[in-house]
Formats: C-alpha cells, sequence, structure tokens
C-alpha cells in the first residue's frame, strides 16, 4: 500500500511529520488521484506517494528541511529575525512569568497565592506557564538551528526533554491538589507517555544527559541515549503534552488560561514603554536594555 507524508503545522512548533496509507483511485499525468484511510480523496504529485512509510517519513523530513532552510534564510536577508518568542521586548507585554518580573517592557501580574512558597493549584497552573513559555523558546531556537550541526539541534532537544519532564513533574503535582484531574484527565496523559516512551528512554536522557552529565554510563549507552534525541520522537512527546495541557486549562481553568497563557500574547495599548523594576533583583543578561 502507498504512502503520503504531509507536513502539519502547530503554532510554535516546527513542522510534524505525519503519513497517511494511501488508494491510488486513478494516474493522470504526473498527478495522482489517491484516497486516504480517512476517505479522503486528493490530488497528489507522483513524486510524493512514496511505497513505504519509511520512504514518506524520509521524503517529509527532507521537505521539512529545504522548507526550513528557506523560510529562515528569507528572514535572515530581511533581518526579520528572531520572532516572537525570542523577539526582544519591544512591544509592552503582560507577563506572569516570576522570572521575567522586572524585565523591560514586561507588566507582571499573578494571583495572590502565586506569591508565597506555599504550593498552591493556581502556583502549579503558573509554572506550567512557565515551563510551556520555555518549551516554545527552545522549539524556536530549533528552528533557527536548521543551519548548524546535528550535534547543536540535539543539544537545544535535549533541553526540551528536560522541559518536558518539568512539565510532567508539575501535572503530577496538579493532580495531587485537583481529585477529578487526577482520576480523569491525568491518568490518560500517563498512559499516553507511557505509549510513547515505553522503557522510559527520555527520562533516563533527562537524568542522565539533561539535568546532569552522568559518568555512570559506558559508550554504547551514551550513543543510544543520544541517538533517540530526534526530530520526531521530541515532538510526538511535545504534541501529547501541549494538547493535554490547552485541553485541560481551556476545561477545568479558564480564568487561569487567559491570565497565564493569552494575556502575554496581546500587546498592551496607550503605553509606550514600561522601564526596568527599580530593584537590584533583576539585571539583563548583557547588562543593557537590548
Amino acid at each position: 500500500m502507498p504512502f503520503i507524508a504531509n507536513l502539519e503545522p502547530k503554532e510554535g512548533f516546527p513542522l510534524n511529520v505525519v503519513t497517511l496509507e494511501v488508494q491510488v483511485l486513478e494516474e493522470q499525468g504526473d498527478e495522482l488521484i489517491v484516497l486516504t484511510s480517512e476517505g479522503v480523496k486528493a490530488g497528489v504529485k507522483r513524486q510524493f506517494v512514496w511505497d513505504s512509510e519509511l520512504e514518506a517519513r524520509i521524503g517529509a523530513r527532507r521537505g521539512r528541511y529545504v522548507y526550513l532552510r528557506q523560510k529562515i534564510g528569507r528572514a535572515l536577508i530581511s533581518g526579520d529575525l528572531p520572532r516572537e518568542p525570542l523577539r526582544p521586548a519591544m512591544q509592552i507585554r503582560l507577563t506572569s512569568n516570576p522570572l521575567r518580573m522586572g524585565e523591560r517592557n514586561r507588566i507582571f501580574g499573578a494571583q495572590g497565592n502565586t506569591f508565597h512558597k506555599e504550593v498552591t493549584l493556581q502556583k502549579v497552573l503558573q509554572l506550567l506557564s512557565v515551563a510551556r513559555e520555555a518549551l516554545l523558546s527552545l522549539a524556536g531556537l530549533l528552528e533557527l538551528a536548521i543551519f548548524t550541526n546535528d550535534f547543536t539541534k540535539k543539544l537545544l532537544a535535549k533541553y526540551i526533554i528536560v522541559e518536558l519532564s518539568t512539565m510532567m513533574t508539575l501535572f503530577k503535582g496538579l493532580s495531587r491538589l485537583d481529585d477529578s484531574y487526577r482520576a480523569a484527565e491525568y491518568r490518560d496523559l500517563v498512559r499516553s507517555v507511557r505509549r510513547l516512551d515505553k522503557k522510559n528512554v527520555f527520562r533516563r536522557i533527562r537524568n542522565k544527559l539533561g539535568a546532569h552529565l552522568d559518568a555512570d554510563l559506558d559508550l554504547a549507552e551514551y550513543v543510544s541515549l543520544w541517538a533517540a534525541v530526534s526530530s520526531d520522537k521530541v515532538f510526538a512527546f511535545v504534541n501529547v503534552i501541549e494538547d493535554h495541557l490547552i485541553a485541560l486549562m481551556k476545561s477545568r481553568y479558564p480564568h487561569e488560561y487567559v491570565l497565564y497563557f493569552l494575556a502575554s500574547e496581546k500587546d498592551v495599548l496607550g503605553i509606550s514603554e514600561v522601564a526596568h523594576a527599580p530593584t537590584r533583583e533583576y539585571v539583563p543578561f548583557d547588562g543593557l536594555d537590548l
């Protein structure tokens, strides 16, 4: 049975490769009319129909590679780099991220029970938004890394795995604070992650190569773990976490969804500039406003 592959867009993340098994209905010159397993009829160029799923995935990866190089190349020429969320903070926006409190052109706001050491449901939701912001930033850097060597791409993806592991820990903490979530969505999430990572490879990557660089592995295991850091595997994990998080926030915590996720995406109008907070706690990385 032949296969086709699509590059599926997902807001804020690199294009995902999705393969579909198809039946060829007829040939029209260099185009084939195919029927997918979902009953969708489409015309596809002959060179984009492959004999096996593996060939389809390889072909789609090459297409993604060419697309991203062209996209980033055009942005480099036009000076339109980087995009959100990497772009310097020129527009004024709200933020609930405590790591951005005091940053230029960021107005901090959060619920009062997130300001202290006590672990509250709202604080866990706030930190999930912080981890997601880190995830989006790393995904943006990975898109720019299309021009770099393979080690650099895997290095960035390694830190995506670290953030995903952080989010799983936060989801576990949330399940202890919300019994109904623990009994429903959290169980589904754990099952989905276990299906993706049956041998806990990502956990070992996080523990042995990510949060630490442990010396108690032999050469074969270093090589094996590093080989598992691939775009397909990492972003399959990202998709599960992202879909779970957004659906959860919309259905169970709509107020926090607006405050911690949506509010930071809109520019604040009517204010020309917000300087760094007049405290010594916040220090810009480069020591100046950029």
